[in-house]
């Protein structure tokens, strides 16, 4: 499995200086970072969760509709759920948890970058993608 985990940008360039950006430049002469940055905010790590919640967090991309939202179940599968919504670089979308009889259970949550997934569930995340950290949740009722 080749993912990327999203890297913050470098603070050298090759030559070793310190880069330096100017706050006044233009849009168009702010280097983007090399690779995207990908949070989740909310839910937090090892934070009990209902069957559905809705996740918020942090992605500088400009294209949401290569952001998915993973859910990876106790069976190790990892499903996409529904359309990422992006605003500026706070994206939100909901999750559900398993079935409604199934309370108890811990699963995880990654947010990936780079392509359309259109499958219902993936063994693994598909090579290439960037990727946040994965946080675990337990679902109550």
């Amino acid at each position: 499995m080749k993912t990327r985990k999203s890297k913050p940008a470098p603070a050298e360039d090759n030559a070793g200086d310190t880069a330096v950006v100017d706050a006044a430049a233009a849009p168009s002469q702010i280097e983007p970072h090399p690779f995207p940055v990908l949070k989740i905010c909310s839910p937090l790590q090892r934070e009990s969760v209902t069957l559905t919640v809705n996740v918020r967090g942090y992605a500088n991309v400009d294209d949401a509709s290569l952001l998915t939202l993973l859910v990876r179940s106790s069976n190790g599968k990892l499903y996409p759920q529904g359309t990422v919504s992006l605003e500026g670089d706070i994206w939100n979308a909901d999750a559900q948890f398993g079935n409604p009889n199934d309370p108890g259970r811990e699963y995880g949550l990654i947010l990936v970058y780079g392509a359309v997934l259109s499958l219902k569930s993936y063994p693994e995340i598909p090579d290439g993608l960037d990727q946040s950290n994965e946080i675990t949740v337990k679902r109550t009722f």
